[in-house]
């Protein structure tokens, strides 16, 4: 009984060391999967509308200050390209088209003559403008859409993956302790029949005559 109970609490143990080590490597995993720029900036839609804003009028002020450079109205939406690729890669399809509609407007506003105005001083030049930057943006953003679908299928890939993974270890840990407390219950048998021979041949041993008058020992035994 004491082989058992030792076993049992020795078998006992390991199952709460490997169920350990697997919850270690389950926080390990969630620890990596902690949110990255990627997740935090699209948690929440207003964050990211208000990131496409944001992006925006970054744009702008950076365009704005490029004016002594390249010119009121020479390339007015190189810098908006930056805040599309932004919004589309980290904001989603929604900010993506404000930021569209406006760089389109900011630039038509400040940057086209003349300026602080949407009246168009060579409407063909610059309606062929803004026809170029709106096809380029609806081409980035299907870009960004396409690599966050992929994103998301291959992290849902890796999650059915891991929760594979966890029940595999699981049935494992399992199999191991049946086997142990099979082995375990097997060992108890044989040695508790051992003993039980041993204790008949002592008990005989410490009897000799027994050994060649077995029915006067039971005559014995009956009188006593």
């Amino acid at each position: 009984m004491q082989i058992e109970i030792s076993t049992w609490e020795t078998d006992s143990g390991y199952a709460h060391q490997r169920e350990g080590q697997v919850s270690r490597r389950r926080n390990k995993f969630h620890a990596w999967k902690r949110p990255n720029l990627l997740s935090f900036v699209m948690s929440h839609s207003l964050r990211k509308y208000a990131l496409a804003v944001l992006s925006v009028l970054a744009a702008t002020l950076i365009r704005a200050a490029v004016i002594p450079v390249l010119g009121p109205e020479r390339f007015p939406f190189v810098t908006f390209f930056g805040a599309i690729v932004f919004c589309a890669w980290f904001c989603g399809l929604g900010p993506s088209i404000l930021a569209v509609a406006l760089s389109t407007y900011a630039a038509s506003y400040f940057f086209f003559e003349p300026v602080f105005t949407l009246r168009f001083q060579h409407p063909t030049l610059q309606a062929s403008g803004i026809l170029l930057f709106v096809l380029v943006s609806a081409f980035i953003i299907a870009l960004g859409e396409s690599n966050r679908h992929k994103c998301a299928y291959l992290e849902d890939r890796i999650l059915e993956r891991t929760v594979a993974l966890r029940s595999l270890a699981s049935h494992l840990i399992r199999a191991q302790d049946e086997e142990r407390r099979r082995f375990a219950r097997e060992l108890h048998d044989s040695s508790g029949q051992l003993i039980a021979a041993l204790s008949m041949n002592i008990a005989t041993l410490r009897d000799p005559a027994s050994l060649f008058c077995p029915a006067n020992n039971r005559r014995q035994r009956r009188s006593g």
